[in-house]
């Protein structure tokens, strides 16, 4: 099946809908960093200093950074400030009654060098820590389930990278090119010549595994090359390439405007014979020849000359 532009573009906008539509069962989230505890020596103003770094590509992931002030074996403080060049100011008023103040902070660190600098007052004994986490990435869907090669899938999900350069997608080993990528949804590009078959992709976003896609690759016949560039008419010539099956029941062949009788056919080859009716069209130089294998169109272009005896 081949997926148009248009398709590929709508699907951004419409499979979000569906990717976040069911949630309530997400796994926990994951840790990408996190501090030691800080401990107050004394009870006058406490100075930490600290920094957040991250992989390729989790910046660009749903961020969740979670201030720890106190414990259930140890005091809080009186009140904490937090700074940052990259991130929005905290301060105590934030943290009012609360141990735990959790701030969304999407979009506003990079991969590493993000700094962190605390102000607090004791009592002594008081501590502080901090987790930054990100939601699970998953999968929910495939579409097509079925896909050509060399066409395109689209993978929906949860959490995605939108940077293509920290996304992959890897089946049996080989890595597939994500041509688009946001948040819901990555856009997967099938290799031309990849092998038919059910398969399952291991998906990878900022290094983090996000699960399997399966789905169905459907090989597209591929035309290499023709074993003699003239033919007479009414006479047998082959065509090699691959994905051509074995039934030739299932295989078409023209050249030109004229469909050839097929012979004989093995999965890379096809031997079909040259349409007498160019004996009486003595002009069948450089003809186009189209296969066709179950339906699907072959790819690439190979010409044929064809004729009467000269």
């Amino acid at each position: 099946m081949k997926i148009s532009r248009a398709f590929l573009l709508s699907s951004l906008f419409i499979l979000p809908f569906f990717a976040g539509a069911a949630l309530a069962d997400d796994p926990p989230p994951i840790t990408l960093a996190q501090s030691k505890v800080f401990t107050a020596s004394s009870d006058k103003e406490q100075h930490f200093a600290d920094s957040i770094n991250l992989q390729n590509g989790q910046d660009k992931l749903h961020l969740t950074l979670t201030y720890t002030d106190g414990s259930d074996s140890s005091p809080s403080f009186k009140w904490i400030r937090i700074a940052s060049p990259s991130m929005n100011y905290v301060t105590e008023a934030q943290f009012a009654d609360k141990k735990v103040l959790a701030i969304d902070v999407t979009g506003e660190l990079a991969n590493d060098g993000n700094q962190l600098l605390v102000t607090a007052a004791g009592p002594v004994g008081a501590t502080f820590s901090w987790k930054l986490t990100t939601p699970q990435p998953r999968i929910t869907g495939v579409n097509p389930a079925t896909v050509n090669s060399g066409s395109h899938v689209v993978i929906s999900g949860h959490n995605f990278c939108p940077d293509v350069a920290n996304d992959t997608v890897t089946v049996d080993g080989q890595n597939f090119t994500v041509t688009d990528a946001t948040p819901h949804n990555l856009v997967v590009k099938i290799p031309q010549q990849f092998k038919g078959g059910t398969v399952e992709a291991k998906v990878k976003v900022a290094g983090l595994d996000a699960g399997t896609a399966k789905f169905t690759i459907q090989s597209v016949p591929f035309l290499k090359s023709v074993d003699s560039a003239w033919v007479a008419a009414g006479a047998p010539f082959t065509i090699t390439g691959s994905n051509f099956g074995t039934n030739k029941s299932l295989v078409q062949v023209w050249v030109g405007p004229y469909e050839a009788n097929v012979t004989a056919v093995t999965p890379t080859s096809i031997t079909a014979v040259s349409p007498l009716i160019y004996i009486e069209k003595p002009m069948g130089f450089y003809q186009p020849l189209k296969v066709i294998v179950n339906g699907v169109k072959a790819s690439n272009q190979l010409t044929i000359s064809t004729s009467g005896n000269l």
